[in-house]
């Protein structure tokens, strides 16, 4: 079994993948502002994305003792002092995920308060992250962000690779849609016909096909899911992937689980 996992481990690593040695991911979780009685919240989202990102595997994206997971930071120096550290370590590809809301919702009585604008201070730190993340050496920036706009990566950022959703509904709403969780399950479980790596613009179109065939299949259009879903390929610079396709090609094509690549696929798929 040992000689077999070395014999895995030896295998050429695809370009697209983020070298293990020169990487580093700091992936954070904000639970306030967000209803606590949801199973998917911010602080399981970060969790689970990084245990998809450092899955034990040839094609894993990050090593796990290069990637740092903080939940409901109470400081934003604790952010800024992760993200600074990572990104003087980092020379090929540096990631950055943030889960969490800017706004209100409407709380549950008896439900804990957070403490005075801790929610709005971390969130106010983000404009400070993306500085850091453009003034990186590291030859690729990714930036993951679910529940906060994008505006101030773009503008700090503009060579980073971007892939933003929104798991929350109305701030006086209740309901969340599954960006981060249906992002996981594109890694995990892979994308039907799609390429042998998962980059970002192939997890966003499959991540974009996933709401569409739940509103297929059940033939509502309110189906809660990304308001807006955004992705920035900087064209004249290598592209990045965040794990191998385990259904591409013969491997794949008699397994299910896996996300469908497109909206067309969903209606190939649901032809009848």
């Amino acid at each position: 079994m040992v000689g077999q996992m070395t014999s895995r481990l030896s295998l050429p690593r695809h370009p697209l993948l983020p070298d293990l040695q020169c990487s580093r991911a700091v992936l954070v979780g904000c639970d306030d502002g967000v209803p606590r009685q949801h199973q998917w919240g911010p602080e399981k989202m970060a969790t689970n994305l990084a245990d998809a990102l450092t899955a034990p595997d040839t094609a894993v994206a990050f090593r796990p003792t290069h990637t740092q997971v903080l939940l409901n930071p109470g400081h934003p120096d604790e952010i800024l002092g992760a993200v600074r550290t990572a990104a003087a370590a980092a020379t090929d590809t540096l990631l950055f995920y943030f889960v969490g809301r800017t706004s209100p919702h409407r709380r549950v009585p008896g439900e804990p308060q957070p403490g005075p604008n801790r929610a709005e201070d971390v969130v106010g730190s983000l404009g400070e992250v993306s500085k850091i993340i453009g003034d990186s050496e590291a030859v690729r920036s990714v930036v993951v962000l679910d529940g906060v706009g994008h505006r101030l990566f773009q503008e700090h950022t503009p060579t980073s690779f971007l892939l933003g959703g929104s798991s929350f509904g109305p701030p006086d709403g209740d309901q969340l849609c599954s960006f981060t969780p249906t992002l996981v399950s594109g890694l995990a479980n892979g994308v039907r016909d799609g390429p042998e790596m998962l980059d970002l613009l192939t997890l966003r179109n499959a991540v974009d096909a996933s709401f569409y065939e739940a509103r297929y299949c059940i033939e509502d259009h309110w189906v809660v899911g990304p308001s807006r879903l955004t992705v920035h390929h900087p064209s004249r610079f290598r592209m990045v992937a965040l794990g191998a396709n385990p259904v591409f090609g013969e491997a794949g094509r008699h397994r299910t689980g896996g996300l469908l690549r497109n909206e067309d696929a969903v209606d190939q798929a649901y032809d009848w």
